[in-house]
């Protein structure tokens, strides 16, 4: 996962995005750590959206694409433009399943 965040340049604080401002994210990957049938052309940035469940302590995540997504197969790069700030991770899909990188694997 990827934390994003704002930093201002004046005094190196967090700030907030103005409402309707975007930012530019590019992120590396490996494309010999994608499972087979994978695709690089389907990879992009997906940010978190939480909310309540419906169990006591419990928390439902929903992932949501970038407004704008492009794969550079060359380069293995993902660029991303978006104004939500927060957790990110990389999705693809690809042989009938979807994947995020990093991969965490629960027993």
């Amino acid at each position: 996962f990827y934390e994003l965040t704002a930093v201002s340049t004046a005094t190196n604080q967090p700030v907030q995005l103005d409402p309707g401002q975007t930012f530019t994210a590019v992120v590396q990957y490996d494309e010999a750590n994608l499972p087979p049938g994978v695709s690089e052309d389907s990879l992009g940035l997906y940010y978190a959206v939480s909310s309540p469940a419906q169990q006591p302590n419990n928390v439902t995540t929903t992932w949501n694409p970038a407004s704008s997504n492009a794969v550079n197969t060359e380069t293995n790069e993902i660029t991303a433009v978006d104004s939500h700030l927060g957790t990110w991770a990389v999705f693809g899909a690809g042989a009938g399943y979807e994947l995020f990188l990093p991969a965490v694997i629960k027993p």
